[in-house]
């Protein structure tokens, strides 16, 4: 008998929830309740330290240490009730169960990555090569498990009615021939590797032969959803960028791996890119290929080099990218331009000695 789960029987995943730090140069208490759209804007004036508050956060939630040095506690409350301070004297990860958290820190030396001597940019492009051979690996041994099980779950498979299946291995495969054409267009699969209802001539089966389709259909669907993830987030990469860079634009070809080419299809070196291009190349492919689900996202000014055009766009681009891989960002601006129509998710640090900020 299967057993009917209840909504609220679905535990929600540990989440930040607060973040504070006391006394921080023995003058400021900051503390930050993070936003339910999971986008949180710090602002203040220069000297209220918005980035030593990130550094303290994230090497408390990621280590379990801190610099007392700098403030007088640092602490962290989560949404199971959770919580978890540092008073100068180092915990361990049984004293509180949620630390370890996860947390990615993408801070102003973002482009300056040089521990094997490559390009930054370089090294997520990659990066990403090494993501797409593991999901190709991934789908390749599922294919081969199903493959191989086919005959027997064949056997078993029950005989339907055969208008509904006419029916549902139509849309099956126009589906199917959907999502190929989509992995196509961005490299994941190489353009020979389709096929379209017609190739089967689905409309002129006999009956018996639909229920040997439908479970081929359905099993290519499973093998194909195996770089579903990765392809949407590959698909919001290529669209952020594109929507941006002037004149040249950013390709996933099958051979080459990720490319951009100018509006005369040359092909350009990474390096070439401008300050501006290569900041938000950076920020916007680490929130959507290196961030795991469920990470502290802290980035320190994430203007930096932008044009106000692109900072304009910046917190909805996040928005969007926190629809895909569901994290939550703690970012530290000074530009009004970052926060655009977004200042329902400010918190401000006021130069006011001593005040916590709500």
């Amino acid at each position: 008998m299967n057993q009917v789960v209840n909504e609220t029987d679905i535990q929600e995943p540990v989440r930040v929830v607060e973040i504070g730090v006391k006394g921080l140069f023995g003058l400021y208490d900051h503390t930050v309740k993070l936003k339910d759209e999971r986008v949180t804007i710090i602002h203040g004036p220069n000297g209220v330290g918005k980035t030593v508050f990130l550094q303290a956060i994230n090497v408390f939630l990621s280590r379990n240490s801190a610099n007392p040095g700098l403030f007088k506690e640092v602490f962290v409350i989560f949404n199971d009730g959770q919580q978890a301070a540092f008073r100068g004297k180092m915990l361990e990860s049984k004293d509180i169960p949620n630390l370890p958290y996860p947390t990615y820190f993408i801070d102003v030396k973002r482009l300056c990555d040089t521990s094997d001597k490559v390009h930054r940019i370089k090294q997520l492009v990659n990066h990403l090569s090494e993501k797409i051979d593991k999901a190709k690996v991934s789908y390749s041994e599922y294919s081969q498990s199903l493959d191989q099980s086919f005959p027997i779950r064949l056997i078993k498979t029950t005989v339907l009615e055969e208008n509904f299946q006419k029916n549902t291995l139509m849309k099956m495969f126009s589906q199917i021939d959907w999502q190929r054409k989509r992995y196509q267009s961005i490299g994941l699969l190489e353009a020979s590797d389709q096929f379209s209802d017609n190739e089967f001539e689905l409309a002129n089966l006999k009956p018996e032969q639909y229920t040997t389709m439908t479970l081929y259909a359905k099993d290519t669907k499973a093998k194909l959803d195996i770089l579903e993830p990765l392809a949407t987030k590959i698909e919001k990469l290529i669209a952020i960028l594109n929507h941006k860079l002037k004149n040249k634009k950013v390709f996933l070809e099958h051979k080459n791996g990720l490319v951009i080419r100018n509006s005369n299809d040359v092909e350009l070196t990474w390096d070439s890119l401008s300050s501006g291009e290569q900041h938000l190349f950076v920020l916007i492919y680490e929130l959507l290929l290196k961030v795991e689900p469920n990470t502290l996202v802290l980035i320190d000014e994430p203007e930096l080099s932008l044009h106000i055009s692109w900072q304009r766009e910046l917190v909805d681009d996040f928005l969007g990218i926190i629809k895909l891989n569901s994290f939550d960002i703690v970012l530290a601006t000074h530009s009004p331009s970052i926060i655009n129509d977004h200042s329902n998710l400010m918190v401000a640090f006021k130069s006011n000695i001593q005040q916590e900020v709500a």
